[in-house]
């Protein structure tokens, strides 16, 4: 069955069962008023702010208490703003930004100005605490961006800065903390939209409680015929004899840069005892492995992603508890063009990994965590448009059976262990030190620490100084990959290590929340690519590859964050942040990474008698340092074959009426009606092409796109 009529299908069921579940009275179940269904304008800002987070600790504390620079975003920001997918969400969030690739469509979120190529390696995704992490890769996440449920997420919590202290590896830059809901909020929802592009979606969360067995399930259903993706690649701009200057530029290409999946989270409860799942799948166009176009153009990427955690929660004593969890991560990626007789490209990965945390309290004002792990990961990748000895094959006429190995099949384990300590001697100060020993085969042990202080003026008034680090370990493709003629791996490569200093200031009172960071990171011994023309002899064939996966120098990044929450009378609420951010390398480049150096977000929620809703958010993203590589003799080699990237500003509008409120009707379920617009300004948005440098950018973003929709709660 086609995507596009599944989804039509499922939500009609969802609907229908959202008719039969909410006849739970016969069970003994009452709605909670209070939970997921409770209007974000009936909460003051200071409410919203004392939403016990847990990320920084894995114990639950406020924001302001955390050791960490952290953002949080509720369900009813996300709500009351709209959003079709994560990524929309997650761009709105302070210092971040999505991006796209040649080969990885909305699939790179940085932060802090972080950019790591195809693969979101530097960012860390959770669920519930626990880690949605492939080893192949190490961060190959746009299903997970543009797949899982948003009408599932309770909340998100983000913390910009190391992670690598109590989660490890790729929590580097930041950790972005996927909370669901629960089935003791006792809601269920479900929305169908339909909208630019032939965009279709249907969404629906389902949250009980049967006695002591809490159920949460979320799903997330799209096909859209998508955007059209036009732009020149590598190949499509000639140069004059000296390679000095651009004189004939090619026609550009165009493909319909469509979507379609269907993603579902599952959550259960019974006492002790957790089980959380996601599994998506999606298929989509994109340009091609390296940033030119695929012939023929017709170049799709089809993703599959299961992650499932299995934990149980014991309280030993009063001041002891202990948890076990049990987690599995699957990632599936095929390239593929259609009509082919086999793929152009397939890996995967398969990683199970068994944590012991305790949790001990020997004061009241003193909790220490305490906890140890091992990683088993597994995986491979093939390339069947060759075959084992480095010869072409076509794929159009047969299936290869003895294809190119692009990494060979790996087994391996890593272990960690790690403490972390908060202790509070007096009401003005909180003390926090912490760390992690990891070992790597191959490697010498190594630590990590993490040290702070957060210190209180008053109740309102407060500060945060913080030190930490973090690790990133080379993904099985950049240890031992062989992916002609673009890259190949490096089995020498060592794990790249940042440090990073925080200061922070907050101020929160009932109706007001704003704080300014300050950070300063020094990245060092990155992993990176470096340009080569190197011929190597594998499997009998001489191999010429363009690039190598080397340790290369450093980064130093500073900047300054401002992020503020404001109630403003009964029907407003402001929501804003702004960054400025800068970095220098080793060899004195400035901004090299092409982020963009100013970030300024802010959204305004309005809410008539619960009657009407809007939410109106704007980000503006300025632009980035000059990412052009030259020659040795200055001349720029960077091809301006698309257009500059400029500023712009990615204005969103989200209305919705309420018609249970309008017409009075107390019996009726909440029926809301919806109006979704993006990109209101039809900007021309355009990201820097910064993982080749061939070409000076790509398209980034659709124009203005309206959906239209209804949601019904019970």
């Amino acid at each position: 069955m086609k995507i596009n009529k599944l989804i039509i299908v499922l939500s009609s069921l969802i609907f229908s069962y959202g008719n039969v579940f909410s006849q739970s009275d016969s069970l003994g179940i009452n709605q909670d008023s209070t939970g997921a269904n409770a209007d974000v304008f009936s909460m003051s800002i200071e409410d919203l702010m004392d939403v016990k987070v847990t990320t920084a600790s894995k114990n639950a504390e406020r924001i302001q208490d955390a050791p960490a620079a952290m953002s949080v975003m509720t369900a009813k920001e996300i709500e009351g703003f709209g959003a079709l997918t994560l990524s929309e969400l997650l761009n709105r969030l302070t210092s971040t930004y999505m991006v796209s690739t040649s080969f990885a469509p909305e699939g790179m979120l940085s932060i802090r100005g972080k950019q790591t190529e195809h693969y979101n390696t530097n960012v860390l995704i959770l669920m519930d605490g626990r880690p949605v992490r492939e080893s192949f890769h190490g961060g190959y996440n746009g299903i997970i961006y543009n797949m899982f449920p948003v009408s599932q997420i309770e909340r998100i919590e983000i913390i910009r800065g190391p992670g690598s202290v109590l989660y490890g590896t790729n929590a580097y830059v930041g950790v972005v903390n996927l909370i669901t809901k629960k089935g003791s909020d006792n809601a269920i929802q479900s929305t169908i939209r339909y909208g630019t592009f032939n965009t279709i979606q249907a969404l629906a969360s389902v949250n009980k409680k049967v006695k002591d067995l809490e159920i949460g399930f979320g799903l997330n259903a799209m096909h859209s015929d998508g955007w059209d993706f036009t732009a020149r690649g590598e190949a499509d701009v000639v140069r004059n004899k000296k390679n000095t200057t651009d004189s004939v530029f090619k026609d550009p290409n165009t493909i319909k840069r469509d979507n379609k999946g269907i993603g579902a989270t599952l959550k259960l409860g019974y006492k002790g005892l957790t089980f959380n799942a996601f599994a998506a799948v999606n298929d989509w166009s994109t340009m091609g492995r390296i940033t030119d176009w695929s012939k023929p153009y017709d170049f799709r990427i089809r993703n599959n992603r299961v992650f499932a955690d299995l934990g149980y929660l014991k309280e030993v004593n009063k001041i002891w508890s202990v948890s076990i969890n049990g987690t599995y991560n699957y990632f599936d990626f095929k390239s593929y063009s259609t009509g082919m007789q086999d793929d152009l490209t397939r890996r995967g990965s398969s990683d199970g990994l068994v944590e012991v945390t305790n949790y001990i309290k020997p004061a009241k004002n003193f909790n220490i965590v305490l906890g140890g792990l091992t990683n088993m990961q597994s995986g491979e990748g093939v390339q069947p448009t060759l075959l084992a000895d480095g010869k072409n094959f076509d794929i159009t006429k047969n299936a290869n059976g003895n294809p190119w190995v692009t990494v060979q099949k790996y087994d391996v384990i890593w272990n960690s262990a790690y403490v972390q300590a908060d202790y509070t001697p007096w009401k003005f100060m909180k003390l926090i030190a912490g760390g992690q020993v990891n070992k790597i085969p191959g490697f010498n042990a190594d630590f990590v620490p993490r040290l702070g202080t957060v210190l209180y003026l008053n109740e309102n008034i407060g500060a945060k100084l913080l030190y930490g680090q973090a690790f990133r370990s080379p993904s099985a493709f950049e240890r031992s990959s062989y992916s002609p003629p673009s890259v190949y791996g490096n089995a020498l490569l060592t794990p790249e290590k940042i440090t990073t200093y925080e200061a922070q200031a907050f101020y929160t009172k009932s109706k007001v929340d704003i704080t300014a960071t300050y950070f300063y990171s020094h990245d060092g011994n990155k992993i990176t690519r470096a340009d080569v023309k190197d011929t190597l002899m594998i499997g009998g064939s001489k191999t010429i590859y363009s690039q190598k996966y080397v340790n290369s120098g450093y980064v130093v990044t500073q900047g300054a964050e401002v992020e503020a929450k404001v109630k403003a009378g009964k029907m407003f609420s402001i929501y804003g942040s702004s960054t400025y951010q800068t970095s220098r390398d080793n060899l004195e480049r400035v901004d090299f990474d092409g982020m963009p150096n100013l970030m300024a977000k802010v959204g305004i929620l309005f809410n008539y008698n619960n009657k009407i809703n809007a939410g109106l958010f704007n980000t503006y993203i300025g632009t980035g340092g000059n990412i052009n590589k030259y020659s040795t003799s200055g001349s720029v080699l960077t091809k301006m074959a698309n257009n500059t990237v400029n500023p712009y500003n990615d204005l969103s509008l989200n209305v919705s009426a309420n018609l249970k409120n309008i017409l009075a009707l107390e019996k009726m379920p909440e029926l809301l009606i919806q109006c979704y617009i993006t990109n209101l300004l039809d900007e021309k948005i355009y990201y820097a092409e910064v993982v080749r440098r061939n070409i000076n950018s790509l398209p980034g973003r659709p124009g203005r796109a309206i959906n239209v929709g209804a949601t019904i709660k019970f």
